[in-house]
């Protein structure tokens, strides 16, 4: 054998004998170490987990007042007949779908004049 070697082989019996010595001192290091991180990662998954609970929580209070108020508001009431007529088939044919915009538009320009409501007849007349 080379002196080269010789001294590699020394140091590697040296390496092996010391960590043979060592073995119960750097297992129990090892285990401890192993298991501080599983109690810091069970920790981390814990927190992580309770806020995704708050914020779900959350999301789902906030949608709750915003659907409570929507109903307050009359926004979820039904749409009246016209307007059912109107969008209830999306592939309608243009003619009828345009005398039931004109009932809308005259509806709509249903105007109030000297204490009376006049229904303004121009559109009707235009069929």
């Amino acid at each position: 054998m080379s002196i080269g070697k010789k001294a590699i082989q020394g140091r590697l019996e040296w390496l092996l004998k010391t960590v043979g010595i060592g073995y119960n001192i750097i297992n129990e290091r090892v285990q401890k170490d192993t298991a501080e991180q599983r109690e810091q990662e069970d920790k981390y998954r814990k927190e992580r987990a309770e806020r995704v609970r708050k914020i779900r929580e959350e999301r789902e209070r906030r949608e709750q007042e915003e659907a409570e108020q929507e109903e307050a508001e009359g926004k979820t009431a039904e749409l009246d007949q016209g307007e059912k007529s109107i969008m209830g088939n999306p592939v309608q044919s243009f003619g009828d779908i345009i005398p039931e915009v004109r009932k809308q538009l005259v509806i709509m320009t249903y105007t109030k004049r000297s204490g009376m409501r006049r229904l303004n007849t121009t559109l009707l007349n235009t069929q």
